[in-house]
């Protein structure tokens, strides 16, 4: 198991958040994908709204996005969680490769669509 910290970058216009996660994963590919998982889902998974222009998701004026990600070790993955960070190491990975098929085939819909050609 391979241990990660993250940010989920907000912008609310003038106002900027990063928010720190903490997550395990099985290699960096899954860390990846659990990381944009994160991003799409962070306020709701059905109120999320992908804007292909800045290639960023919304929840209404809210933008959210993918900050750095790093792994780190098991004690520091410890330590950090102590100081009330969120672990948000999914209960499922089926439930994250099932939003990646779900987000993927929304992209290939929308290329496809005369809105993919502005």
């Amino acid at each position: 198991m391979k241990y990660f910290i993250a940010n989920i970058d907000e912008q609310n216009g003038e106002f900027e958040i990063s928010q720190t996660i903490i997550f395990r994963a099985e290699s960096i590919e899954q860390a990846d994908k659990i990381h944009f998982y994160t991003v799409g889902t962070w306020y709701g998974e059905d109120i999320m709204e992908w804007n292909f222009h800045d290639e960023r998701f919304y929840n209404d004026f809210v933008a959210v996005s993918e900050g750095y990600m790093n792994e780190i070790d098991k004690h520091t993955f410890d330590q950090v969680y102590k100081h009330f960070v969120v672990d948000m190491t999914p209960k499922s990975f089926e439930d994250v490769e099932g939003w990646h098929r779900k987000h993927s085939r929304y992209l290939k819909e929308w290329a496809e669509s005369e809105n993919g050609y502005d």
